[in-house]
């Protein structure tokens, strides 16, 4: 910690002052409305580019952004910024897979991975969105990721609770560790009406199975009147799954470690009264007491450490624009919500972007919905003059309905939303998608697509399906041609198919006519992708997809191939992507490789590559990084930009 206080006091001293503004593009913020889509050719989400220029201000409204994707579709290629943003409309793939957006202007470049699942799967996640820690004692290893809670410990778990002395909660691990002590030496688990007990407990959330350590002389563990769990395990310890809780002879319990972690050299301690664990992202404490050293530094009544450096938190930084803040004070934090007011002044833009000037003051406000979804709410900069307010939603109402939405009112000027309702039916699903911009001085635009498509069937002895797709879309608005948009489509589907173990094929097609609007005509699609994944670190896959409509004008590629490659081990990772246009000049290439030199010091080397018919670019970005407290120190070399850069990407506690 004094290192790190020392390398930080050093960059204070030399750091330069901030550069003049320019009017070229330096960085760009990337994100969708929605994380994923599901793989069925017309669901589809609104992606936005922030731009900014050197200064970090929003750049010129009529600046150029470019777009690719590597699966799925665009509604265009090309847009230009209005009051710093700009936004296309990106339709998934009728195959699964990673689609990775590409946008890029002037000296920036973002990459967005957009994934694309199978129809009925659901997202990736954990299946605990929040776990809160209470005890006698209850303290976080920032060097271990483990949080530890003495005396009268109660863990909760979503619908699981868990009581014990003394307890462990491993976060790269996802598991729980737990005893007993002198005064109480039994550990509970419980769920709705099941409850086991034992000596030790042991307990993995993400694959939902345990173990306990059974007690001399304990009696069955109390569990539904079953005779698979009335009887009494021949086994000292007993495996089970869930919730809902059942034991399961198939656990294998011979190796499980039941003894704790020893947490002695811990150099960075976060003690507390209460904590709620948000897995992957933050942790949010009570009457919290920061150690460095183990030696008292400060105690803040509320504070949340950040889990993922890519979030939002609070820090202090240096770089080659000058000094830059982002400092959240906290008025209220629970495993349901956080309200703060954040100091910020040159925030950065991205990893190795560009910062926006000034100083001013956001108020936030955050609802957590249990494991169903997010609300926030945001006014920034609310003692400026140009203060804006954004709201963003997501919520997954049950297993077959979910919804999400963005209001964004620029510098209380420009008001941009979208949002989309996707549901399932017994017999079709549906999803509708609206969106409205009303940029003050350019005239309103609103836009409503409603799609609707039967579940597919099989198609006789085949491994083929079929289904039926219905889309209306209407647009209107001074900005917006007028027109009310129906067609009608058939589609023909192959589900994944293991040509080997290891390499799977899947394929799409569509044919149908656009019955009404301004343009219309025939329509049809097709994709196919193959994927190989040559071991459980190292895969790669290829696509190809045709798309003709009506309205595609004779400059829009109506044919184009991809792939990508990524490779995944200790202490290397190498990920890159390729589309091109097979009836046009367009190619998208990028490149990511990262090496551990050591356990702290990481080497990055990153390269992109666009060719349009009318516009190229390239870049090459070269980075050391070192962590200092929960951020990096970075430097770093670009092409582009033809200089050296040092960011310190941030200093929390």
């Amino acid at each position: 910690m004094r290192r790190a206080v020392g390398i930080f006091a050093l960059l204070l001293i030399v750091a330069a002052g901030p550069a003049k503004a320019q009017s070229i593009a330096e960085s760009i913020r990337l994100f969708a409305t929605n994380e994923s889509l599901t793989a069925n050719g017309y669901s589809s989400t609104v992606v936005t580019a922030e731009v900014r220029d050197r200064s970090g201000s929003p750049i010129a409204d009529g600046t150029e952004v470019r777009f690719a994707t590597t699966l799925g579709t665009l509604d265009t290629q090309l847009a230009t910024t209005r009051s710093g943003r700009a936004r296309v409309t990106f339709t998934s793939a009728a195959v699964p897979g990673q689609a990775v957006i590409t946008a890029t202007s002037g000296h920036a470049v973002r990459e967005l991975t957009i994934p694309l699942l199978t129809p009925g799967e659901q997202p990736p996640e954990a299946h605990v969105r929040v776990i809160t820690v209470s005890g006698r004692y209850v303290a976080y290893s920032s060097d271990y990721r483990t949080m530890m809670a003495d005396g009268d410990a109660v863990i909760k778990l979503g619908s699981i609770q868990i009581t014990a002395g003394s307890a462990q909660i491993d976060l790269d691990r996802t598991t729980v560790r737990a005893s007993g002590d002198d005064a109480n030496a039994v550990v509970t688990i419980s769920s709705g009406a099941v409850t086991f007990r034992g000596a030790r407990l042991w307990y993995d959330w993400m694959r939902r199975t345990g173990a306990v350590r059974l007690l001399d002389n304990q009696p069955p563990p109390e569990a539904p009147s079953t005779e698979a769990n009335t009887q009494r395990p021949p086994s000292p310890v007993m495996g089970f799954s869930g919730p809902p809780f059942a034991p399961s002879p198939g656990v294998d319990t011979t190796l499980l470690p039941f003894e704790f972690q020893n947490l002695e050299d811990t150099q960075y301690w976060v003690v507390c009264r209460w904590a709620a664990i948000f897995p992957g992202q933050r942790i949010h404490f009570r009457s919290a007491e920061i150690l460095p050293q183990g030696q008292p530094l400060l105690r803040l009544p509320y504070h949340s450490l950040s889990l993922n450096p890519g979030l939002d938190d609070q820090y202090l930084g240096i770089g080659s624009m000058g000094l830059t803040l982002d400092i959240p004070y906290y008025m209220s934090l629970t495993d349901r919500s956080a309200t703060s007011i954040r100091l910020g002044m040159n925030q950065p833009e991205g990893s190795f972007g560009a910062i926006r000037g000034g100083l001013g003051l956001d108020l936030r406000h955050q609802l957590f919905v249990g494991d169903r979804g997010e609300e926030t709410i945001d006014v920034s900069r609310f003692t400026s003059k140009d203060w804006g307010l954004w709201w963003r939603h997501s919520r997954q109402w049950s297993d077959t309905t979910n919804t999400n939405a963005f209001v964004d009112f620029v510098d209380h000027r420009d008001l941009f939303a979208n949002g989309s309702l996707d549901w399932q039916g017994r017999s079709y699903g549906g999803y509708l998608n609206f969106s409205a911009n009303l940029p003050k001085g350019f005239g309103a635009s609103y836009f409503t697509d409603l799609t609707l498509q039967t579940h597919p069937q099989p198609l006789a002895h085949t491994p083929l399906t079929y289904s039926f797709v219905s889309g209306t879309f209407w647009a209107a608005g001074k900005a917006a041609l007028h027109e009310v948009r129906q067609t009608v489509q058939a589609r023909l589907a192959l589900p994944a198919l293991s040509l080997t173990k290891k390499t799977t094929f899947n394929a799409s097609f569509g044919a149908g006519q656009v019955l009404t609007g301004i343009n219309r005509g025939p329509l049809a699609d097709a994709t196919l992708s193959l994927s190989h994944r040559f071991s459980p670190h190292m895969f790669a896959s290829a696509n190809y997809s045709f798309l003709d409509r009506p309205d595609l004008t004779s400059g829009f590629s109506r044919q184009r191939i991809g792939g990508m490659f990524g490779l995944y081990g200790a202490r290397t990772s190498f990920a890159a992507t390729i589309s091109r246009t097979l009836d046009g000049r367009s190619m998208v290439l990028s490149g990511d490789y990262s090496y551990n030199i050591t356990s702290k010091l990481r080497a990055n080397v990153r390269m992109t590559s666009f060719r349009y018919s009318s516009f190229t670019f390239s870049d090459l970005e070269l980075a050391l990084a070192y962590p200092i407290g929960a951020r990096e120190v970075i430097l770093y070399w670009s092409k582009t930009r033809h200089r050296l850069q040092l960011e310190l990407g941030g200093f929390s506690f």
